[in-house]
């Protein structure tokens, strides 16, 4: 499972019903700063990644967009993972967690600190990475759940294709 779904498996809401909110609640859920430096104390196998989710550009009625930023505690001045999701609801009543990389990200490593995070950059620099969309719906008993699409979201994160 991808850490981004885990996070939101993590932050699953409590039992409520469907609304015309529930991007606005999702957004409300994904956007903090996370650690998993507990689960890397009581097991070695696990390393202490540290992943900050700020919203951006919150004037702009196509969103919500979301900066994210992922590093090992150690190196966070170095993140390994920098993307920019935008949110959507679905014509289907499903949310949509549009993924984009960043043309030269370290530029923008530790923006998230920032008043307005990522004002140097613009949606159309931003490059989608098809077939990482995620497709999320609320499920009967008010969680989030859902995915990408197959196996149609390739990585190369530490050599991997």
């Amino acid at each position: 499972m991808s850490a981004w779904l885990t996070l939101l498996y993590i932050l699953s809401l409590s039992p409520n019903t469907y609304s015309q909110g529930d991007v606005e609640v999702l957004v409300d859920y994904m956007v903090g700063s996370f650690s998993s430096k507990e689960q890397a104390e009581e097991d070695s196998s696990y390393l202490n990644i540290e992943l900050e989710m700020v919203q951006i550009w919150e004037d702009r009625t196509d969103g919500p967009w979301i900066y994210i930023e992922q590093a090992a505690a150690e190196t966070k001045e170095k993140p390994y993972r920098q993307r920019v999701y935008q949110i959507k609801q679905r014509p289907d009543g499903k949310i949509e967690s549009m993924v984009y990389s960043i043309p030269d990200p370290l530029r923008f490593a530790g923006d998230y600190k920032k008043d307005f995070p990522l004002l140097r950059l613009t949606p159309d620099s931003l490059l989608i990475r098809e077939g990482c969309e995620v497709i999320l719906h609320r499920a009967d008993n008010g969680y989030f759940e859902g995915g990408t699409i197959d196996k149609n979201c390739s990585s190369d994160l530490r050599g991997a294709s």
